[in-house]
């Protein structure tokens, strides 16, 4: 299933090294990043996936959602999957 939304270009994604994590760079790559998928896909909803250390770093995702959409003009929402919150598969952020 992944694998054809891919070749479908409907799923991306983005690999960050712990350096990334550690020096806080990874900010600026999901935001490079959505916006190279913006320009090049064009989409009509952009929906980020986070996992544990989004939460453990305590990432203003609703801030980076909001930065996101005003900028890039289409609808960006942010699902955490974090399972160390607890996990919640019915959760709409």
């Amino acid at each position: 299933m992944k694998l054809e939304l891919q070749r479908e270009g409907k799923l991306t994604f983005l690999v960050l090294e712990e350096v990334d994590w550690i020096t806080g760079g990874y900010l600026e790559q999901i935001e490079e990043a959505a916006r190279e998928i913006n320009e090049e896909l064009h989409p009509q909803h952009l929906v980020l996936f986070g996992g544990c250390q989004i939460e453990l770093l305590s990432t203003d995702y609703e801030a980076l959602v909001q930065k996101l959409t005003q900028e890039l003009g289409t609808e960006v929402r942010f699902h955490k999957g974090c399972h160390l919150t607890g996990y919640d598969p019915d959760a709409t952020e």
